[in-house]
């Protein structure tokens, strides 16, 4: 798949940036990632890293930070400056609010996904996918905890799309001289249950890393859980 394995020659980050005091505009070619990457992040693994297309604003506040883009995918192509992109909308809000002198945060996300070269079991299609979540998450010397949670709603074709994602991850050490942890780790996402009822139920992970520490992510039809120990 020359998209993630080979690229001869690119641009894979160009852009102008303003800054001002609590504010910086973005307007170009440029890496993007957020939370834990299980959303929108950069691709790591493949030979290829993912670079997204358009406008992000950083707006910087008293224990936070909120982003506003309308970008899209960049697709990486084979061969010397052939990159393409402004095939797929991607239109959101991802915001970080700490807690605790930055102990505790939760993270909070509104995106809008629009494509035509969608396919789902062989059948493509126009897709406008809305994902809603929340995100809490740790930063303590013992325990460590994250929980995040997302909804999608939306239309692909004449299909509605009702789909959802959970996720629990703690982490404690119990022998922090020799850095041993112990962790547990689940996840839970929806898939399509009937065919003929006029539903989506599969979760699209969208732009994420390999989610739930598999080798890819999951984009099966079916109803997927995971438990690991760690």
């Amino acid at each position: 798949m020359p998209e993630i394995d080979e690229n001869q020659l690119s641009l894979h980050q160009a852009f102008v940036e303003l800054k001002y005091t609590n504010c910086n505009i973005r307007l170009g070619y440029q890496e993007m990632y957020y939370g834990n990457h299980r959303l929108i992040t950069v691709r790591e693994g493949p030979n290829t890293r993912q670079a997204f297309d358009g406008l992000v604003v950083k707006h910087k506040f008293k224990n936070g930070v909120v982003d506003l883009f309308a970008v899209s995918k960049v697709v990486s192509k084979q061969y010397v400056f052939d990159d393409e992109s402004m095939h797929d909308g991607l239109y959101g809000i991802y915001g970080t609010q700490f807690f605790s002198n930055h102990k505790m945060g939760l993270d909070y996300f509104l995106v809008d996904f629009q494509s035509k070269g969608r396919k789902y079991n062989y059948q493509s299609g126009f897709e406008d996918r809305q994902t809603f979540g929340i995100r809490l998450f740790s930063n303590l010397k013992t325990i460590n905890f994250e929980f995040e949670g997302g909804y999608q709603r939306g239309k692909f074709n004449e299909l509605t799309i009702d789909a959802y994602n959970v996720l629990a991850d703690v982490n404690l050490t119990i022998l922090p001289v020799k850095k041993g942890i112990i962790g547990f780790a689940a996840n839970i996402a929806s898939g399509d249950k009937d065919s003929s009822d006029n539903k989506l139920n599969t979760y699209d992970l969208l732009y994420a890393k390999p989610a739930y520490g598999l080798a890819v992510p999951i984009g099966g039809n079916k109803h997927h859980q995971f438990l690991s120990l760690h």
